[in-house]
């Protein structure tokens, strides 16, 4: 592998999507896989990495837009690790998940005459997960932000406002332990240095019984002040019907526990 300048800028012709969300183009007949831009778009991109087989790039510029893009209503779409595609009409979504199962089933498994249905989508395309996982991480200024991975970063965490997988009810809950930590001033751990306490918030919801559950993984130790930040947390979230407390003092990155209290409900 060899890094290329990153000065210069090519304009190429989008004409796929790969398995991980990629754009895919082709330069003199070398496939390119692009981060950003979508099929029948005009794009300017420039080349990161280039491979024997492949080269790797990012968009730059669209040029021309395709008719499939759509305005992405997440304000973190640019920077989160997670919905690849929130750019993409949905109904194209699924006609590109099916053709990805094709290629699949007849370029990489070597059959034919397989018959592929279409794709059945949702109803409704968003607040669909009940299980999400947000990282506490101290960043170089000596602050500290809680939500997700930036695309393509194990090292960086954004501070999330809004997410549109889980529910609203999960929002607040992020936000309002992201200051309740900060008035409290509770130390956050450092991944680097192996010290500090707060590390993850697990939440989990079902959606046909309302069960919600807030798992606050933290470093050994009890949590300060427990009796009031189960009582504020209930009136933050009134929807809550579970709070535990799992401790991890293990130097893995991880959002499970050793040691596992239930703080409210039935665990």
């Amino acid at each position: 592998m060899t890094e290329t300048p990153n000065s210069e800028l090519i304009e190429l012709e989008v004409a796929d999507l790969a398995f991980d969300g990629k754009a895919v183009a082709y330069r003199d007949g070398k496939v390119v896989f692009l981060k950003g831009g979508l099929p029948g778009e005009t794009v300017l991109a420039e080349i990161t990495r280039s491979k024997a087989r492949y080269d790797q790039g990012v968009v730059r510029e669209v040029v021309k837009r395709s008719p499939l893009r759509v305005q992405a209503p997440c304000a973190h779409f640019e920077t989160c690790g997670g919905c690849t595609w929130q750019d993409l009409a949905y109904d194209q979504q699924l006609v590109f998940k099916r053709k990805q199962v094709v290629d699949c089933i007849e370029r990489l498994g070597g059959l034919t005459g397989v018959e592929v249905l279409p794709a059945v989508g949702c109803d409704d395309p968003f607040w669909y997960r009940n299980k999400m996982e947000f990282s506490f991480h101290v960043d170089p200024g000596g602050d500290f932000t809680l939500g997700l991975h930036e695309r393509g970063r194990f090292d960086r965490i954004f501070d999330l406002q809004q997410c549109y997988l889980q529910s609203e009810v999960s929002n607040r809950i992020v936000n309002w332990l992201r200051d309740y930590v900060r008035r409290e001033q509770i130390p956050v751990y450092d991944v680097k240095f192996h010290r500090g306490y707060m590390r993850f918030v697990v939440i989990r919801q079902t959606k046909r019984t309302g069960q919600l559950m807030v798992n606050v993984v933290t470093n050994y130790g009890e949590f300060p002040e427990v009796g009031r930040f189960v009582s504020e947390l209930r009136q933050a979230a009134p929807e809550i019907t579970t709070i535990v407390h799992n401790q991890n003092g293990q130097k893995s990155n991880i959002a499970t526990g050793e040691q596992e209290t239930v703080l409210f409900g039935p665990g």
